[in-house]
């Protein structure tokens, strides 16, 4: 073999192993982009997350705070449910049910269930509220004959003002779970 052959066989070899160095850093460039990109959606996801979390809990617990009356005598004070107290509950349960949606489509599902106990808890308390300020509206019509309210509603209405507030503990801790198991609190 002659030099000149053993010099082209060498550049060869050389240029040959350039080259996959250069493949060899050029996929694992490509796969460090893939890593971060990846990383970066799911911390996007995540703050999203946690921002639907955020709006459930403070909706329920306006729901939660709106709804705590001083009960009289173990019953419900019916003179509290003015029209403006039901559009005032009606708009914060608006609010709720819109966060509520938001979990659905965001989920996962143990988070789901909670949601929806809760849901429930505020959907009762509407309209047990509902059939109150009936009930005081027709006492102002009427303040001889005051129809009282019916037990089954005042012990839902009262279960309701217990079960919420536990269950949007239920829901945080869960959330915390949530997030935690993402990898991102």
């Amino acid at each position: 073999m002659d030099a000149g052959f053993a010099a082209v066989i060498g550049a060869a070899a050389g240029s040959m192993g350039a080259v996959g160095a250069a493949l060899a850093a050029g996929w694992l460039q490509r796969e460090g982009v893939k890593i971060s990109a990846r990383a970066e959606h799911r911390r996007q996801q995540q703050d999203a997350r946690r921002s639907v979390y955020k709006e459930f809990i403070a909706a329920t617990d306006a729901v939660a705070v709106k709804v705590a009356i001083p009960l009289h005598r173990d019953s419900i004070p019916v003179i509290l449910f003015t029209v403006e107290y039901m559009e005032e509950l009606s708009g914060l349960l608006e609010r709720l049910r819109a966060a509520w949606l938001e979990v659905v489509l965001t989920g996962p599902k143990a988070l789901l269930e909670i949601a929806t106990e809760i849901r429930d808890s505020a959907n009762r308390i509407q309209g047990c509220s509902l059939i109150f300020s009936a009930i005081r509206a027709a006492r102002e019509h009427d303040p001889v004959d005051w129809p009282v309210p019916p037990d089954r509603q005042v012990e839902q209405f009262k279960r309701g003002m217990v079960e919420i507030p536990a269950d949007v503990q239920r829901f945080a801790l869960a959330a915390q779970d949530a997030l935690d198991d993402a990898g991102i609190n």
